[in-house]
């Protein structure tokens, strides 16, 4: 069957064909970027875990929208570590932990002598500032206590708030936070042997590889004269004064 379009029908086909003309809509110039979940601790230092709830009586359709670019710049004399300290506060972190050997902490360290410009999201302006320097930089971000950690090794990381008032608290909670076990009783297969408890004022985050207890207790432990070991059969921890 044919159709005969009139005048009029012709017009309004016009005017709903230019009508229907689409706009570019105007990006804006931020992007919000998780790189890794992390487990992130505060004052209890108990894990932290991202998660997602869903519901199996509501369809949805998953939606993607595409990364706004950013520009992120190294400027000339300035220290790549600097530079990066300023993206990381840029982004809205507010605190910064770092786990880097002294070799890639150098690197770093050194004055740039151009000025350098990445365009797009932030993970790729990262990714490209560690391959111009021949460094492994890696970040993890925590967005509820806006924590970032900048580190240098391969596979998951942890960061630790370390904080309580007295050195014997800090520990249990690190133990407990890393998995293993703490006898806080008072009989003999206890887990603080050491004859006396010290004053804790500090107060920072401790980026350690995801299972590294080890790091993670010496260098809580550095300034008091007790030492920490671990029974292998149990997992548990064990602070002794350091004679």
């Amino acid at each position: 069957m044919n159709i005969k379009i009139t005048g009029l029908a012709a017009v309004c086909a016009a005017l709903l064909a230019t009508g229907c003309a689409s706009q570019n809509e105007t990006l804006g110039n931020g992007e919000y970027l998780e790189l890794l979940s992390i487990n992130v601790v505060e004052r209890d230092l108990s894990s932290f875990t991202p998660t997602n709830i869903s519901r199996t009586d509501i369809a949805t359709i998953a939606t993607k929208k595409a990364p706004i670019p950013y520009t992120f710049t190294v400027r000339s004399g300035e220290r790549y570590q600097v530079a990066l300290n300023r993206w990381i506060k840029a982004m809205g972190y507010q605190n910064i932990a770092w786990s880097m050997n002294p070799t890639h902490r150098q690197a770093l360290d050194e004055l740039s002598n151009t000025s350098m410009r990445f365009d797009g999201s932030f993970k790729k302006a990262v990714n490209e500032l560690s391959d111009a320097l021949g460094t492994p930089i890696n970040i993890i971000t925590d967005n509820k206590t806006l924590v970032a950690g900048v580190y240098d090794f391969d596979g998951e990381a942890r960061i630790t708030h370390i904080k309580g008032s007295s050195l014997k608290i800090v520990v249990e909670r690190v133990v407990k936070n890393y998995g293993l076990r703490w006898d806080s009783g008072d009989a003999f297969s206890r887990s603080w042997l050491a004859p006396n408890d010290y004053e804790f004022g500090s107060d920072y985050y401790l980026l350690t590889e995801k299972e590294d207890i080890e790091t993670a207790l010496t260098t809580v432990l550095e300034a008091f004269p007790v030492y920490s070991s671990i029974v292998e059969s149990t997992g548990q921890v064990i602070i002794q004064e350091d004679l």
